[in-house]
């Protein structure tokens, strides 16, 4: 573990410094689905936990009406929202005539979640050393900073040759994964009773 950190810690530098390279590189690895998914299911849990650590134990609930999120409802969102992104990139970059495959897909999100949760945690140990008014702005640019690493890694997933693509194929992907989260959070609730507004 030791040895991997410095690893991990200077793949996730190189993939805000040159994230075409790191997506390339990541949407050619061949690694199977059942991997992949345990993959996702680690980062989920891996991310809830530093929202927690961020926000004091608990999260912001999804339905606007100010009252937090218990730890296990923020993971079991934020695994649909995730998976979700994965078909939505996947799908929407292919009818755009990309040429992804879907396990490239899985593995460039779950990277992406990676670097989200090293993103947060940096952007926490700032604001904790200089204070909530000279951080203030960091989280901004951290969302800026994810944001054009995702088109990156959209255009290395499917081959465009342009951004003008890559960034069609995200708008599209993010309407699909709104509509799509909404219809996922009105199951979960309404099976679980309400237990997602009342955790």
């Amino acid at each position: 573990m030791t040895a991997e950190a410095p690893l991990i810690l200077r793949l996730i530098w190189q993939s805000f410094r040159d994230p075409a390279a790191v997506g390339a590189a990541i949407a050619t690895l061949r690694l199977d689905r059942a991997t992949l998914w345990q993959s996702l299911l680690l980062v989920t849990i891996l991310s809830t936990l530093a929202l927690a650590l961020v926000n004091g134990g608990m999260t912001a609930s999804p339905f606007g009406d100010g009252r937090p999120l218990a730890p296990y409802a923020s993971a079991m969102i934020l695994g649909a929202s995730l998976t979700t992104l994965v078909f939505a990139l996947y799908f929407t970059g292919r009818a755009l005539g990309g040429q992804g495959r879907f396990a490239a897909a899985l593995a460039l999100v779950i990277w992406l979640e990676v670097l989200a949760i090293a993103l947060r945690l940096a952007i926490w140990l700032v604001t904790l050393a200089l204070g909530p008014v000279l951080a203030g702005p960091l989280p901004i640019l951290g969302i800026g900073l994810l944001g054009f690493v995702l088109v990156q890694f959209t255009k290395a997933l499917h081959g465009f040759a342009t951004m003008g693509r890559a960034l069609g194929t995200i708008a599209l992907a993010v309407l699909g994964l709104g509509l799509g989260l909404s219809a996922i959070i009105l199951i979960i609730d309404f099976a679980s009773g309400g237990a997602l507004r009342n955790a």
